[in-house]
């Protein structure tokens, strides 16, 4: 088949291997090269990095808007688009330009999770299952006729995790609708409008932890913002970032009987915070200027007190 493919980040990479590797790719489309950490160092996303690093023979394209390409993918004469993970909207005119549309790879079981962040939001809502829709694409957000999906149980995963294992079903899952092309369109499913909601972006606000909510929406909070944007707090006035924790499971009896939300309390090589309904013990965090660390190694640089 004649493919263009149009992705971003790393969770599209599988998909932009699978397909090179069995199809005729025309053209890749990703997002300009911006500027990222402290240093606003300008850098290349994963898909045109992928690109050039498995030699794929194909033009890459960074358009600011992938509307300004529609007369060069016009001569084309493509079969499909393929879209994972790009970050933009496609109208019309481009939906319907190749011979069977756009497919988009949607890391969600649609019409749940519609939008930019529906790994991060399965989690952070609790949800036991989620995976990955292929989706005949319609002009809206993630709300064209669903191709082919596949479910996977969430279980302890963080975002990273979660997202890595759902790349690579994706992109399974990708070559399977693409060699029956014909027979999964004229099977498609029409989403449930009733049933939809929306993954927005996460935001650094959104990571700042509340420790007045119960334990089990925090510990969700925490995976869902691992790898980013990291979800943080002040203990010991300091400024830390929370990479990993868990409910406790430690006799209550160890506890203070006084203690306040957000409180910290250290148990030998062990720190534990205070929430509405329990305690929540931290294993991975990262005191300002420093690196991710365990939190046995952040205790030995504070004064080991039972309580600070």
């Amino acid at each position: 088949m004649r493919i263009a493919f149009a992705g971003t980040p790393e969770f599209a990479v599988p998909s932009l291997q699978a397909i090179a590797s069995k199809h005729d790719l025309l053209a890749i489309i990703c997002q300009p090269d911006r500027g990222s950490g402290r240093g606003r160092k300008i850098r290349s996303c994963a898909i045109k990095q992928a690109a050039e690093t498995l030699d794929i023979d194909a033009p890459i394209y960074q358009p600011t808007n992938i509307q300004e390409l529609f007369p060069t993918l016009q001569t084309l004469q493509l079969d499909i688009i393929i879209v994972v993970a790009y970050g933009q909207l496609l109208r019309p005119q481009i939906l319907q330009l190749p011979r069977f549309g756009c497919i988009n790879v949607h890391a969600s079981l649609l019409p749940r999770w519609r939008g930019a962040a529906p790994i991060q939001r399965a989690i952070e809502a609790g949800d036991e299952l989620t995976g990955i829709s292929i989706m005949q694409m319609a002009e809206g957000l993630d709300n064209g006729d669903i191709l082919h999906t596949q479910h996977i149980e969430i279980g302890e995963d963080n975002a990273a995790e979660l997202g890595e294992k759902l790349s690579l079903i994706g992109a399974n899952l990708l070559v399977e609708t693409l060699d029956n092309i014909q027979d999964y369109q004229k099977q498609a499913t029409t989403q449930q409008e009733q049933q939809a909601c929306y993954a927005k972006k996460l935001t650094k606000e959104q990571a700042k932890i509340d420790w007045q909510r119960p334990t089990q929406q925090i510990t969700q909070q925490i995976r869902a913002f691992n790898p980013i944007p990291i979800c943080h707090t002040t203990l010991f006035n300091q400024h830390l970032r929370i990479y990993q924790a868990k409910s406790s499971n430690q006799e209550t009896t160890i506890f203070p009987k006084n203690s306040t939300t957000g409180d910290p309390f250290i148990h030998k090589k062990q720190l534990f915070v205070h929430c509405q309904d329990g305690w929540i013990e931290l294993l991975k965090i990262q005191p300002s200027g420093k690196k991710p660390m365990p939190v046995a190694d952040f205790l030995n640089g504070i004064n080991n007190s039972t309580k600070i």
